[in-house]
């Protein structure tokens, strides 16, 4: 059975903690971008929202779907 030392504990902090960072400056050259960008920037912005959006409204419409469902068998004789 393998054993979890501090030492792999601290390197694995370490990791993450690198991963955050990498991610917190990806996250600022975006920010960046979509202050200073191109239209084309904005416009793939404006499209991923747009994207989100209906995603979002299609889990909604299911949600709403199965609770129709359950409604009517509750209803039903």
């Amino acid at each position: 059975m393998d054993h979890t030392t501090p030492t792999d504990i601290a390197a694995l902090e370490a990791e993450v903690d690198a991963l955050l960072a990498e991610t917190a400056v990806m996250d600022a050259r975006v920010e960046a971008l979509l202050r200073t960008g191109s239209t084309a920037v904005r416009m793939a912005d404006l499209a991923l929202q747009l994207e989100l959006g209906r995603r979002e409204l299609d889990q909604i419409e299911q949600e709403q779907r199965a609770i129709e469902a359950a409604i009517d068998a509750l209803e039903a004789p």
